[in-house]
This record gives structure tokens, sequence and C-alpha cells, in this order.
């Protein structure tokens, strides 16, 4: 594993997999640790430069805005107030193509690895 956090991460999850009847929960996890995991997913699923930028930036926009909220922060109301407030900066066409795709994608992906509950929906 490349850092000692991802590794961390790993272990938590293959807990959680082979443990699966005992623990159906969310895992909470923190801000910079659930980006950094994210980015180095798409590096490693071969994700061109300019899409990893574009995720990036989305989510950086989203920390400026929001903040550096845990997994289990990470509800429909600040969804919807990321999309508010981005929406003040932005054409409404823009944010629709870039931040809730790739907000879209990142939320998918956490729920993947069990760090949200399925209960957010993003709607364009």
């Amino acid at each position: 594993m490349p850092t000692k956090a991802l590794a961390e991460h790993y272990r938590q999850m293959k807990y959680a997999q082979l443990n699966s009847d005992v623990f159906t929960g969310t895992i909470n996890i923190d801000w910079p640790q659930m980006h950094e995991e994210h980015m180095h997913c798409k590096k490693i699923k071969g994700d061109e430069q300019s899409t990893l930028y574009e995720t990036a930036l989305t989510l950086s926009h989203f920390e400026r805005l929001i903040g550096r909220l845990n997994s289990k922060q990470i509800t429909q109301n600040t969804i919807d107030k990321f999309i508010l407030d981005r929406g003040k900066e932005i054409k409404r066409s823009t944010l629709n193509k870039e931040d809730i795709k790739n907000l879209r994608a990142f939320i998918r992906w956490c729920r993947k690895n069990r760090y949200l509950n399925g209960k957010i929906e993003l709607s364009l």
C-alpha cells in the first residue's frame, strides 16, 4: 500500500467483508483520506489526466464551500448546500456538466466502499 492510511483502510474493509454478517453500517472516515483514496482509485482505473484534474477540482470546491467533513457528516443537506452555493459561482450548465457529474461518481464510490449510506441523491 502506498500509505499507512490506505493500509489501515484496507484492513478495515477486509474486516468488514469477513464479518459482513456482523457489521452492516457505514465506516467513518475523514475527508483527506476519502479524497486521497478516491483519487488513487481513479488513477488505478486509468482515468485521463483531464478527468483526474476535474475530479480534484470538484472535490476542492466541495471542501472550500462545505468543509472537510467525515463520511458520517456528508448528508443530503450538505450535498444540496454545495449545489446551491456552487450554483451561485458558475452557470447551471457548467455545474451539471462537471461538478454534479464528479460528485455523483464520488458518492457512488463512497457507497461502494461503505463510507456513505444509499440515501443521498443528486438531481440535475
